[in-house]
């Protein structure tokens, strides 16, 4: 069993720092420089990177502060419409996922450019980024689940638990060495095949399978509502749409 410990801060040149603001930080940065490197491969030109990094960036944390918002505070000063520009103040990341993703869509929709080539690149890069995020999770433990006897757990003061934060960062550790392996090998057709599943099954495996029975007072909903949040019925609903992709994707591969 994992030993308690809790890490918020950390001090260089005399100045404090919040990891998890360290590690989002560092997460941008890490996928950013994926969906750079890896543009060509993906057949996706720089100019189009970039202007997706962008609208990402900007539309996922509005995204994720908005549905932390909405969907979690119990309630909304509408007096105070402003504080929907304090993305410091509450973040969700699968609403960060939704904003992102909206965002980038309209714009290829727009520009009149092929999606499925730009989300194989944008879940490439998502994948190690999203990893390193929730290292300061992780050491934060911003992600607690039930009681339980598990081998992984922490050994909380109250009692050994399910960190969910820390099982994700592990799976996600698994599926960035093997997506880089598929890449290293050639087989990057067979890597895109599964690029839409990999992140919607890490958000099924490691934020609702652990937490099934921790769930309780859920923002709007006062409850939760036959065992789910609200993000992870998005998770649901990710799990559902990447299945549909990917059984198009074969269909269409067997007809050729």
């Amino acid at each position: 069993m994992i030993p308690y410990f809790y890490i918020t801060k950390a001090s260089f040149w005399g100045v404090d720092f919040y990891i998890f603001d360290l590690t989002l930080v560092m997460a941008w940065f890490v996928g950013m420089w994926v969906v750079t490197r890896y543009a060509s491969i993906f057949l996706v030109s720089q100019n189009v990177v970039w202007d997706l990094v962008l609208l990402s960036m900007i539309f996922g944390f509005l995204g994720a502060h908005w549905f932390h918002v909405f969907l979690y505070e119990q309630s909304f000063d509408w007096t105070k419409p402003w504080s929907l520009m304090q993305i410091w103040s509450g973040l969700s990341s699968t609403g960060g996922f939704l904003g992102g993703a909206l965002a980038c869509m309209v714009y290829l929709r727009r520009k009149n450019i092929a999606i499925y080539p730009v989300a194989d690149l944008m879940m490439f890069g998502l994948v190690p980024a999203l990893m390193v995020g929730r290292i300061g999770c992780f050491l934060s433990h911003d992600h607690i689940g039930r009681l339980t006897s598990f081998p992984l757990a922490v050994n909380f003061p109250g009692g050994p638990r399910h960190d969910t934060g820390g099982y994700e960062m592990v799976l996600l550790m698994v599926v960035t060495v093997f997506e880089f392996c598929m890449m290293g090998s050639g087989r990057i057709k067979t890597w895109k095949r599964g690029a839409f599943l990999d992140v919607c099954w890490g958000l099924w495996d490691s934020k609702v399978w652990p937490r099934l029975s921790s769930c309780a007072g859920f923002g709007i909903f006062g409850s939760s509502i036959l065992g789910y949040d609200p993000a992870q019925y998005v998770c649901l609903f990710f799990v559902m749409m990447s299945i549909w992709i990917l059984r198009s994707l074969f269909h269409a591969s067997s007809k050729s």
